[in-house]
């Protein structure tokens, strides 16, 4: 939002030595100025480049050129545990369960270890910005670690180990507690329970399944049976809400779909660009002090500026009160993250079986969780840290200009003004939000479960998107099914192909 930034036409006039545009020649030959404006290279989409390049390869499925830039050597992620992170959902599409599991388990570690943060670091970023903490990821990310690990067990076929990933599932949401009062969290706390229940169920676990279960009935708002009601696992369970299926005979088994769709939402930036004079500075600067004055000729002039460099008002001939004289401005630029696309809406599904008497078969919903609106509320709650340490960055940079201007402006008044211009423009181009996080996660996932008989069966999948004339059809492969047994079958829809 520049275009409305234009300095005073007398006063830019005034600006000492005519400094600007050596000063800007001078910051940009800099060898660190290419550095600072690499950030700034995003595609339509607001993603990085890099990010764009992963999920672009994953879609077509390239795997093995998708790992390739989120290998060890590669630091595009911004993060060490953000890398590791990204190649485990990556080694998980491509069909590596021992290198998803060995990546994932790393990044998990690292998320606890960063509980205890560095103090330099934290320190450093409000010089530098957000981008220079260490990456710490939300909720959404630690969840959806346990829950790839656990399907990358059960691939395997080691369902203890499955079981064991669906526990820390579960710690998790214990951590988090289930009191939000949020949709897009609820949803998301009810359909990871429903999970975990499923995949105890695989493991043989049956009374740990009727625990996570009823925790989902709980998350999703079911208050249709007290708490002392007992527990009935999902394959044994009479007909009834979220987390239950019916009876199976003798000779059925039960299949889950985990069907996740889109990708989830991701950070964009956003970010304003003001030139601020001397006098609007310590207005601003005071805004937030007791006095009642001050406060209220804060907000005037925070006012005036945000109009201005929205080119609302006109831009005067010369400075406005408070601007004062002899003084040149500063450039001041504000970024923080905000979140774009991401949204998928609901579909209508349908599990196929040719060759088990009928053509279609009857699902039953286990949850339904929207990822990305989990993702949102979840930032919502981190926007008034990231807002605070934007105007404590803004004040500290201020200073640490003035201070270099200053220190060159005893050798050489002329240098001074270079330095200090460049020093300034410098600042601002660190200016930027932090976008980092696991873009790779679905949008949207949903559980179904269906039962039929004992055997191996090709199953499909239809889901009819809104908008499309004609449902997607979907093979999900031959799945051995055996009776009073539960199997995940998980499958993945994004735009142009689908990954299991």
């Amino acid at each position: 939002m520049t275009g409305g930034l234009r300095p005073r036409p007398r006063r830019s006039a005034r600006i000492r030595g005519g400094v600007a545009l050596p000063g800007l020649l001078a910051c940009l030959a800099l060898s660190g100025c290419a550095a600072l404006l690499r950030p700034f290279d995003r595609a339509p989409s607001g993603l990085s480049r890099w990010d764009q390049s992963v999920r672009d390869e994953l879609v077509a499925g390239r795997f093995d050129s998708a790992l390739a830039l989120a290998g060890p050597d590669r630091a595009d992620a911004g993060d060490d545990l953000l890398r590791l992170e990204y190649e485990g959902i990556l080694a998980h599409y491509a069909g590596m369960p021992d290198r998803s599991r060995a990546a994932l388990g790393a990044a998990s570690q690292l998320a606890e270890d960063r509980y205890t943060r560095s103090l330099s670091r934290t320190l450093l970023s409000f010089f530098t910005g957000d981008r220079t903490r260490a990456y710490d990821p939300p909720l959404v990310d630690r969840l959806f670690l346990h829950y790839y690990g656990a399907l990358d067990y059960l691939a395997t076929g080691d369902d203890e180990d499955a079981a064991v990933e669906a526990r820390r599932l579960e710690q998790r949401l214990a951590l988090a507690g289930d009191e939000s009062e949020d949709p897009g969290e609820r949803g998301l706390a009810a359909a990871m329970h429903a999970f975990a229940g499923t995949v105890f169920e695989a493991a043989g676990r049956s009374g740990e399944a009727a625990v996570s279960y009823r925790l989902a009935r709980r998350a999703a708002g079911d208050t249709t049976r007290d708490e002392g009601s007992t527990p009935v696992p999902a394959a044994e369970a009479r007909p009834a809400p979220v987390g239950e299926g019916t009876r199976p005979s003798v000779d059925e088994g039960t299949v889950v779909v985990v069907l996740e769709r889109g990708f989830v939402a991701h950070r964009v930036e956003r970010s304003l660009t003001l030139l601020l004079w001397p006098g609007e500075l310590t207005a601003l600067r005071t805004a937030a002090s007791g006095d009642v004055s001050a406060r209220r000729r804060g907000e005037t002039v925070a006012d005036d500026v945000a109009r201005r460099s929205l080119g609302l008002v006109p831009v005067s001939d010369g400075p406005g009160p408070g601007h004062g004289e002899g003084s040149d401005p500063y450039l001041l630029r504000v970024a923080w993250p905000t979140y774009a696309a991401g949204r998928v809406p609901d579909a209508r599904i349908r599990l196929l079986a040719p060759g088990v008497g009928s053509d279609s078969l009857i699902a039953t919903e286990l949850g339904v969780a929207d990822v990305s609106t989990a993702v949102r509320s979840d930032f919502a709650r981190q926007a008034p840290g990231i807002l605070a340490r934007t105007l404590v960055r803004a004040v500290a940079k201020r200073v640490a200009v003035e201070a270099v201007k200053k220190t060159a402006s005893r050798k050489d008044e002329t240098l001074g003004e270079i330095v200090g211009l460049a020093a300034n423009v410098t600042s601002a181009l660190l200016e930027q939000a932090d976008t980092r996080g696991l873009d790779l996660l679905p949008a949207r996932v949903r559980l179904v479960r269906v039962r039929v008989p004992a055997g191996r069966h090709r199953l499909h999948l239809e889901v009819l998107e809104p908008g499309r004339p004609r449902p997607r059809s979907l093979d999900l492969g031959v799945v051995h099914v055996e009776a009073g047994r539960v199997v995940v079958v998980p499958v993945r829809i994004w735009e142009g192909g689908r990954a299991r």
